[in-house]
């Protein structure tokens, strides 16, 4: 919290400054913050700020977790929502040549903070690691099926960065869909443009249009067997008579109620 407020503040512009500066000034070993869970959301934050964006949240569907090299002693794990007593469990491994693929049949909708985890049996400690469904559809990184893809590789997993390397993973990738698992909606690709790089080509040309899925409410009992359709919407209008420093102040203090609490309340810290 400490690290984003200086970022909030102006004191620093980049995470990587300001995670620098925190180690420097706060710890003898000046290590400073080491979980990469942390890290990450530092950096999340930065890109909230540098892009000048309003937190929302976003579900998407895992689709596939592919966790490197083949031969890790995996046979435990779990996909967990943020506040959510209820995870769904991994269980089927399918081992390749080069990689252990965990593919899912059915997954609940995702938004906001997401913890996966995983172990070699249930009393070891393990793995994980926690991401943000806004910030992964934000980075816009698609593979040739058009799924949403994000990549770790082990100094970005907790447990793992300095872990026993014969049983933590080298990379992680993750396969999401903003649609649930269905081939139909597998068809009809995103583009494969990043957001953030779309978000700075329109302001240059002061026509700012962000377009977004946003998940369709769909009854509980029927989540994991009822087609799931997405509207398309707009960003919320803004005024053309507002200046950047109004904007930027209205855009932050919402980015820190939302985003800022939500990482002093998660199980991150």
């Amino acid at each position: 919290m400490i690290c984003c407020y200086m970022l909030y503040d102006n004191t620093f512009q980049t995470a990587n400054e300001a995670l620098t500066y925190y180690a420097e000034k706060r710890t003898k070993d000046k290590k400073g913050v080491t979980i990469p869970s942390q890290r990450r959301y530092v950096e999340y934050f930065e890109q909230l700020l540098r892009n000048n964006l309003t937190y929302r949240k976003v579900s998407l569907y895992v689709l596939e977790l592919r966790i490197f090299p083949a031969d890790l002693p995996l046979k435990v794990g779990s996909i967990q929502q943020k506040d959510s007593k209820e995870s769904l469990p991994l269980m089927k491994f399918r081992r390749t040549e080069d990689y252990i693929s965990v593919e899912l049949d059915c997954c609940m909708p995702l938004a906001g903070d997401v913890k996966v985890e995983f172990r070699s049996n249930k009393l070891d400690k393990g793995w994980h690691f926690w991401f943000n469904t806004f910030f992964v559809e934000l980075a816009g990184t698609y593979d040739s099926q058009g799924r949403l893809v994000l990549v770790l590789d082990k100094k970005e997993i907790d447990d793992a960065h300095k872990g026993n390397a014969k049983k933590c993973p080298e990379q992680v990738q993750v396969f999401l869909n903003p649609r649930g698992k269905s081939s139909d909606n597998l068809d009809a690709k995103p583009p494969t443009q990043s957001l953030i790089d779309g978000i700075q080509k329109s302001a240059s040309q002061n026509n700012h249009h962000v377009l977004h899925y946003q998940q369709q409410p769909v009854p509980q009992e029927q989540q994991l067997q009822q087609r799931h359709y997405i509207a398309l919407r707009d960003p919320p209008n803004r005024s053309p008579s507002l200046n950047y420093n109004e904007l930027h102040h209205r855009s932050v203090n919402n980015n820190r109620a939302s985003l800022g609490n939500n990482q002093q309340n998660s199980g991150i810290y």
